[in-house]
């Protein structure tokens, strides 16, 4: 039977900032070597996560320290062949983005590439999460629910870090679309009902479920981090994190636009999640993944991303005139259209 790889991330103290993490690796032979990512599937820029990552230690089975060699900035390396070893360590939360990591008194959220780190030779195993929330805090993710009921399963380490957490004290709001169940969780204060958020965002599920023919899912998670300023979305293989300011859903072209944000990430369901450049297959997590598709990617994406909010009924044609008017007014008024082909850019997107 394959081993699985435990961790167990707790979060006693928001005020400070700091997830505390331990990470349970199986025994095997030669000497153990974890790495953290240095960037996160769907946002191609090296980030350097392990800046993060503070007051690592590790431990064999009987507890016993472990001396620790660091290799690299991402890289951490110890001599315990034929151990199972615990890494034990606390990484700062301190910025609020979709591709990051956040906690305070309000609520926990990680993407975990930014928090778990991994053995090369085991991501193809099972990897198993302990979350011990604060106080009465509950969780959210896309992923099943293991025994305990505060654990988590994800088949690889690939889905495990393409499955962020929310910890709060939120109150979901369901809603099914095509057939499956969906769930929108919030962080920040709305303007507008809840509810509302979800029946607009079904009708736009339902309009990209019939363009491909159904879902390829059996849930869907949305994160919505309602803020003062700030706009971004980050696609996962069965949910996504979306930043949005909250001003923008109090009027028609905000509302337009956070539908469109909203569209674009859910049909990365398909296009980039499961249609994918070659290149990108299996990712190295530790150096750019080079490919002259990013835009097709992307650009389709794009392009598709207000079409479906038109097709659902949530965008006038004039209005969905009206922005694809300004995309290609944006487009002739950049200059470097006209010294590089999209295949260069999507090349040069990682500087």
């Amino acid at each position: 039977m394959t081993e699985a790889v435990h961790y167990r991330v707790s979060m006693s103290k928001p005020h400070t900032h700091l997830f505390e993490v331990e990470a349970y690796f199986p025994p095997t032979e030669g000497k153990r070597t974890v790495q953290l990512p240095a960037w996160t599937p769907g946002s191609y820029l090296i980030r350097e996560f392990a800046r993060h990552i503070q007051d690592l230690v590790a431990l064999d089975s009987s507890q016993t320290p472990l001396e620790v060699q660091r290799l690299d900035k991402q890289t951490f390396e110890v001599d315990a062949p034929n151990q199972a070893v615990c890494f034990r360590y606390r990484v700062y939360a301190n910025e609020l983005t979709v591709r990051t990591s956040h906690l305070d008194g309000t609520h926990g959220y990680f993407n975990g590439a930014t928090l778990f780190v991994y053995a090369e030779a085991l991501r193809a195993h099972p990897h198993r999460v302990e979350v011990v929330p604060y106080q009465d805090w509950t969780i959210f993710t896309a992923l099943d629910q293991d025994i305990p009921p505060s654990t988590w399963v994800a088949s690889s380490y690939d889905e495990l870090i393409d499955s962020p957490f929310e910890v709060g004290p939120h109150t979901p709001v369901d809603f099914v679309a095509a057939g499956v169940p969906h769930r929108l969780v919030i962080w920040g204060e709305s303007p507008v009902e809840s509810r509302r958020l979800t029946a607009d965002l079904q009708t736009v599920c339902e309009a990209e479920a019939k363009l491909f023919g159904g879902l390829p899912l059996k849930r869907y998670l949305f994160l919505l981090y309602l803020t003062d300023k700030g706009r971004g979305g980050l696609e996962h293989k069965s949910s996504t994190a979306l930043l949005f300011p909250r001003s923008g859903l109090a009027n028609q072209k905000g509302w337009q636009d956070f539908l469109t944000l909203a569209a674009h990430e859910y049909f990365h369901l398909w296009n980039i999640k499961r249609i994918k450049p070659r290149a990108l297959v299996p990712f190295n997590y530790q150096a750019e993944n080079y490919t002259r598709l990013l835009w097709a990617f992307e650009g389709c994406t794009s392009y598709y991303d207000n079409l479906m909010v038109r097709r659902s009924g949530q965008m006038s044609a004039a209005h969905y005139l009206n922005r694809l008017g300004e995309t290609l007014t944006t487009l002739h008024a950049t200059p470097g259209r006209k010294v590089q082909t999209l295949a260069d850019a999507s090349f040069y997107a990682w500087i």
